[in-house]
């Protein structure tokens, strides 16, 4: 940065002045050159997003003047620009926002911006708004084929291309927590389902508010994972290819980060000394903006060519059971700051959802686990690894094989890491892993023969799954198959575990045909998995039903491939 540069970005209060020096003493300290004085309130500010005009436009949770009051957990606000380094008070910007969570993730054109919204009033995703003279007008929801987040995090911005959406989410494939995903946008204006950036970059910890740099080689992200020592702070790694899932390991951002949490950072288009975040460091308890000094950092690949293709989809490949990271943590738990505003989560739509508690402490050193080999040997022996998804704690579960010799199960405990058990063949068929208070998880055999663990999720109120065994054939309510009755029995045994939760069973089909009828097929077959559960001893009152016909569909309808998935049922937990 030039001395005149830095001069006009000083110009700085009393209280800003000592962090500086207090930087200079403990180079670990991130150096905040400017506060933004005049956008800061008492509430928290996030998610910060520049438009083509160089407005900034940001979130703010918690402010009585949001849409649902003080208990609102974030409008979009702006602030014009005045001058080179210096924002006026921000103003509301009601055309945005609902009574829900929402957050600015860009702006393809001055005349366009793209909003998150959680679901309170439209439907969960990013949705596309049009300039109407000094308003905003809203024009269409966008097309990410099997968009969903089941967290009550979202970060997200768009590429200064306006081809690529780098997001944070918890969503299919996820390690653990929020991951950080990629969507492209193809020729035929939408955009693909997004992809998991895998291993390298996401772990079982927290991944945050993700910017990428404008020759989309650079990844900044926020994270409590990675060796992070201050809680929540900034990284970078470098996209190696034009692949989305080959990054150099992930390094500190030095100069950006504090002893408070940092997230939202991101480089000024067009001043590259200039890079704005949120960080509580200073804050009464909630996150307050700031301007910092862009941080240089070294390249591993000379790219020649700038223009790197991003119109294909990402190669990152499905992951229905994804590959954990080799650097695990023996005993970390879920962290989001508590000075960070958490909105809640929105899915499903109708049933308010308790979240399980959050520990804010720090987290420890990042071990390696020893990978421990699953053997399919002549003895027809398998071995397997079972830890609480959250905390990383081995847990007790039994295991129930469908495969050519029947349905077999096998209690274990898993105490040790060490728990093997005979399989009687070698053909093996899929399992179906249970544990009191958890989510039941179907495993493909593949999966029973890497040497991995297996995560399972604690079954809390709001957490939702596609009961992917049960299919019915086509256009009745009647089950498929054998497998699909054996599951739905093994549906009622974890009821039956688990006396104190309810359920809901959602019914979802493709959008062919009627819509009514759509909706009725959708009711019935819910209805029969109840029926069978009732069968199998489970109250009648604990299973409620619902028929959305093709309303909710998380695939395109417009591929067989799309169709199939949708036509779905998801069991959702109601109470516990």
């Amino acid at each position: 940065m030039s001395k005149k540069k830095r001069y006009n970005l000083s110009i700085l209060k009393a209280s800003v002045l000592s962090t500086l020096a207090f930087s200079s003493i403990n180079p670990t300290i991130g150096q905040i050159v400017k506060p933004l004085s005049q956008v800061n309130t008492p509430y928290d500010e996030q998610h910060p997003v520049i438009s083509p005009s160089g407005d900034l436009f940001f979130t703010v949770a918690f402010h009585p003047m949001n849409q649902a009051g003080s208990k609102d957990l974030g409008d979009i606000w702006m602030t014009v620009k005045n001058n080179v380094s210096d924002y006026g008070i921000p103003v509301q910007v009601k055309e945005l926002s609902t009574s829900g969570y929402d957050v600015a993730v860009g702006f393809p054109d001055e005349q366009t911006v793209l909003i998150y919204h959680d679901g309170k009033e439209r439907p969960q995703g990013i949705h596309e708004y049009a300039k109407a003279g000094n308003s905003w007008k809203y024009r269409k929801p966008l097309n990410m084929g099997s968009f969903r987040n089941q967290s009550s995090l979202f970060g997200g911005r768009l590429s200064s291309s306006g081809d690529v959406l780098i997001l944070s989410l918890a969503s299919y494939g996820s390690f653990g927590n929020e991951d950080i995903y990629v969507s492209l946008l193809n020729d035929e204006g939408n955009w693909s389902t997004p992809q998991n950036l895998g291993p390298q970059i996401n772990t079982y910890q927290q991944e945050l508010t993700p910017y990428l740099s404008e020759d989309k080689r650079l990844l900044f992200f926020s994270a409590n994972g990675h060796g992070s020592v201050q809680g929540m702070d900034i990284f970078y790694a470098e996209r190696l290819d034009e692949s989305w899932d080959n990054w150099t390991t992930p390094r500190l951002l030095a100069n950006a980060n504090t002893v408070g949490a940092e997230l939202g950072y991101f480089r000024v288009e067009g001043d590259p000394e200039t890079a704005i975040l949120t960080t509580t460091q200073n804050s009464e308890g909630y996150g307050d903006l700031q301007i910092v000094q862009a941080q240089e950092v070294p390249r591993t690949v000379e790219i020649k060519d700038e223009n790197i293709a991003v119109t294909e989809r990402p190669t990152v490949a499905a992951q229905e059971a994804p590959k954990a990271p080799e650097a695990v943590p023996e005993d970390v738990k879920r962290i989001i700051p508590e000075k960070i505003a958490v909105p809640q989560n929105s899915v499903p739509e109708e049933i308010p959802v308790a979240r399980p508690s959050l520990d804010s402490t720090k987290t420890q050193e990042v071990p390696v686990i020893e990978e421990k080999m699953i053997a399919v040997s002549s003895d027809e022996t398998i071995r397997l690894e079972v830890l609480d998804i959250n905390t990383l704690n081995p847990i007790d579960y039994s295991v129930t094989f469908r495969d050519a010799l029947g349905v077999r199960s096998s209690a274990m405990k898993n105490t040790d890491y060490q728990n093997s058990f005979p399989i009687g063949t070698s053909n093996l068929g899929e399992a179906t892993i249970t544990s009191i208070g958890y989510l039941p998880m179907t495993i493909k055999p593949e999966t029973l023969t890497v040497s991995k663990p297996i995560f399972m999720s604690p079954a809390t109120k709001g957490i939702s799954m596609v009961l992917e065994n049960v299919q019915f054939k086509r256009g009745t309510s009647e089950l498929l198959d054998d497998g699909s009755t054996a599951f739905i029995g093994e549906l009622a045994g974890f009821l039956q575990e688990n006396p104190g939760i309810r359920i809901l069973l959602e019914g979802h089909t493709d959008n062919l045909g009627n819509v009514q009828l759509n909706k009725e097929l959708s009711l019935n077959r819910a209805s029969a998995i109840r029926d069978l559960l009732v069968q199998q001893g489970v109250e009648f009152q604990r299973v409620r039903i619902a028929g959305w016909g093709g309303a909710k569909p998380i695939e395109s309808n417009q591929t067989e491939d799309g169709r199939t998935k949708n036509r779905r049922v998801e069991m959702v937990i109601v109470d516990q």
